[in-house]
């Protein structure tokens, strides 16, 4: 499983200042549908709508406040879904997660 994680703070250099004030008044913009995110929901490093956060496997709506998810490349995912993936995947996903706890803890 790739990922690409991009410096929020080169996103911001390259913004036009009318953008920033845009997003100053109106909050972030909603990853799945681009409009204003009233009732955002900020997780994975993305901003999400309320009614637009749900399982990229089935597509339930997950309640954030209650709900258990797991996420796979940035998205989320009910337990359910992440229950039928393949063996294979959820080691690779877990393996790269113990990888990532890793590098954190040698850095701290």
């Amino acid at each position: 499983v790739a990922r690409l994680s991009f410096s929020s703070e080169a996103v911001v250099s390259t913004q036009s200042t009318g953008e920033l004030h845009f997003r100053k008044l109106f909050g972030e913009p909603c990853f799945y549908c681009c409009k204003s995110a009233a009732d955002e929901i900020v997780q994975f490093n993305k901003t999400w709508c309320e009614n637009h956060f749900f399982c990229h496997g089935c597509d339930v709506h997950i309640k954030y406040s209650n709900s258990k998810f797991l996420e796979i490349d940035f998205l989320p995912y009910c337990k359910k879904c992440y229950g039928k993936l393949p063996d294979e995947l959820k080691k690779r996903l877990k393996k790269a997660a113990e990888s990532l706890e890793r590098k954190k803890v040698g850095k701290k």
